[in-house]
């Protein structure tokens, strides 16, 4: 299986407190519309700690949106939008569309 990390950078007690709370958050969501956390570190050097999570191969939503060398139909934004909307929904304790 592909991951991807994400490494704790540019660190001051700002960030290290995001970093925390998105750990605790996302190691607590199991949704197919979220990417899924699979592991973090959180001891040794800060500059250690990372997360683990599933890799979405052809990188973030915003490059695909964005690269020319990209072409998307309309409905597969309308599908992302559709995508993006479930997951915000079920992070927020509501039910849409059955799910």
């Amino acid at each position: 299986m592909d991951v991807a990390i994400k490494y704790l950078e540019n660190f001051n007690h700002d960030k290290l407190r995001d970093f925390l709370d998105e750990v605790q958050i996302m190691s607590k969501v199991l949704n197919p519309h979220v990417v899924l956390l699979l592991g973090a570190c959180t001891t040794g050097p800060m500059s250690e700690w990372c997360m683990v999570t599933e890799l979405c191969s052809r990188g973030d939503l915003e490059n695909l949106l964005y690269n020319p060398d990209f072409k998307l139909s309309l409905m597969k934004k309308f599908s992302f939008a559709i995508d993006i909307c479930l997951g915000l929904a079920w992070l927020n304790g509501r039910e849409v569309f059955g799910y």
